[in-house]
């Protein structure tokens, strides 16, 4: 049973708040994000996808109440977007900032799906519901599982058409000084923007960990091999858990010209 259940218009949600709503094996974390992810880390969760929150939000819309940060980094420049999967997992209390970002690592080799910005889709400016479904960006934060990016979009723009009259949200902001920032889920009445141009050093960041296999109740996690054993799916492909299948996948997805 849930405690006290604050009604979805009053915006004024607190992390116990936020606890609630989240499935089962899940927690929310807030502070700075130096601090919070390593204490994340050394509780045993691992931080969770965009894919994860818009799973959560679709089975759970009291959670476009509040912002949600991620465990997925952005990084960009004038002329590309990339993105990092696993680089903010290495943060702790001493990495410095870079103009409110943390500086990418010459000898890493951990970041795939890297946009042109003329090809991503419109940046740094609200979109129409059109525009948003159509944005390679937020397909990509999806994991290219067009389901769930049409029920993310669909729903994103319900709300913020009901509640706050907005035709115009999911903004895709990407800073253009090469720094990594986590990607954040901005709220509804914020007009659910993907935040990757936040600054780093703030006491506001929340993180969400899940454990390992912890779905959004009403989704499996992942499909298994024709076998029907994940295990064996991720030996014979080398993949350590299903978080780096996902990856895999998504990679494919976005690239799968250049891979034929």
């Amino acid at each position: 049973m849930r405690g006290f259940v604050k009604p979805i218009g009053d915006l004024k949600m607190d992390v116990n708040e936020i606890q609630q709503y989240l499935p089962k094996g899940a927690v929310v974390r807030e502070g700075e994000y130096r601090k919070v992810m390593p204490q994340l880390l050394a509780e045993g969760f691992t931080p969770v996808t965009p894919a994860w929150v818009m799973d959560a939000r679709n089975k759970q819309p009291e959670l476009f109440d509040t912002w949600i940060d991620t465990g997925l980094g952005v990084s960009g420049n004038e002329k590309t977007v990339t993105f990092h999967p696993t680089l903010l997992q290495t943060v702790n209390p001493k990495t410095k900032l870079s103009a409110g970002g943390f500086f990418v690592p010459k000898d890493y080799s951990g970041s795939y799906g890297t946009f042109d910005r003329a090809e991503i889709g419109p940046l740094d400016c609200e979109l129409t519901e059109k525009e948003a479904l159509e944005h390679q960006g937020w397909l990509f934060l999806a994991e290219g599982d067009t389901d769930r990016h049409a029920k993310n979009v669909e729903k994103s723009f319900k709300v913020g058409k009901d509640r706050f009259g907005y035709d115009r949200m999911m903004g895709f902001h990407v800073a253009k000084d090469g720094n990594v920032r986590a990607l954040v889920f901005d709220r509804t009445n914020g007009r659910a923007y993907a935040v990757g141009n936040g600054y780093m050093g703030g006491n506001f960041a929340r993180l969400v960990g899940v454990r390992s296999g912890v779905a959004p109740e009403g989704r499996e996690q992942v499909s298994t091999g024709s076998n029907g054993s994940l295990e064996a799916l991720l030996k014979e492909c080398n993949l350590k858990d299903v978080a780096e299948l996902r990856r895999a996948a998504a990679y494919f997805n976005h690239n799968r010209e250049m891979l034929k």
